[in-house]
């Protein structure tokens, strides 16, 4: 949570790293954030602009389940973090449950 008074930065937040690990992955994964701040926002796009597979887990429709619906790489669970996490896991680990 950041208050007004404050901003991302490398030490708290892993701003830059963050932002740079999101512009090399092949899959990024975003469970639960409505997509309303900047880094998390920042590294979507980021993703995206690396042509990487964009996977969102989140009950609600919002900023982040919007891009993946409408992006070629991206796909949307439409479900709680407790019931799609585990079988994502799953299937990534080659355990197949999806």
């Amino acid at each position: 949570v950041l208050w007004f008074d404050e901003c991302y930065d490398e030490v708290h937040f892993r701003f830059d790293s963050a932002q740079r690990a999101a512009g090399e992955c092949a899959l990024l994964i975003i469970v639960g954030s409505t997509g309303l701040t900047n880094l998390p926002r920042r590294m979507a796009g980021l993703a995206a602009g690396a042509s990487a597979a964009l996977l969102v887990v989140d009950p609600a429709s919002n900023d982040f389940t919007e891009l993946a619906e409408s992006y070629r790489h991206g796909a949307v669970y439409h479900e709680r973090a407790t019931v799609a996490v585990p079988a994502i896991v799953d299937h990534l680990l080659g355990e197949g449950r999806t």
